[in-house]
């Protein structure tokens, strides 16, 4: 068994063969196999870092970036540095974010929030930053 060098190679290609040890030539089994690395997220990012300054309103959607290809992920609002605002937002199931209950705020409030990428299949495969949110009280603003 041998590991992936770090980014050096998505995919392996291998071939293996079963064979009946007193008939190896007459008695086989072989299948053909690609095993593909699959990398963590590498960043996270949202459209729109502004969201109208009222309950239940969406601002951006959130989209992670990997070197593996086709991933898809799931975003969460976590703890740890840069969590500060977490409580006022919640992300949909379809990765936007959206204004939590009793959100009112005078235009231009800068709010911390702390997002985690995770991987749809290999939840351990995770990225996690904090990100800085604007709410506006004029539609206006949303560009």
């Amino acid at each position: 068994t041998s590991e992936f060098p770090d980014g050096s190679r998505q995919s392996y290609h291998i071939r293996i063969r079963a064979s009946d040890p007193d008939y190896p030539d007459l008695v086989f089994f072989e299948q053909s196999l690609t095993i593909t690395s699959v990398q963590p997220p590498s960043n996270v990012s949202i459209s729109r870092g502004t969201i109208p300054a009222k309950a239940g309103a969406t601002g951006g959607e959130f989209s992670a970036q990997s070197q593996t290809e086709g991933r898809s992920y799931v975003f969460s609002l976590v703890s740890g540095e840069g969590d500060g605002d977490n409580g006022k937002f919640s992300i949909s199931e379809d990765g936007k974010l959206q204004a939590g209950e009793g959100m009112t705020t005078a235009s231009g409030t800068s709010f911390s929030i702390r997002v985690r990428a995770e991987d749809s299949i290999f939840g351990e495969l995770a990225f996690e930053k904090q990100l800085s949110i604007v709410g506006l009280t004029d539609p206006t603003g949303l560009n």
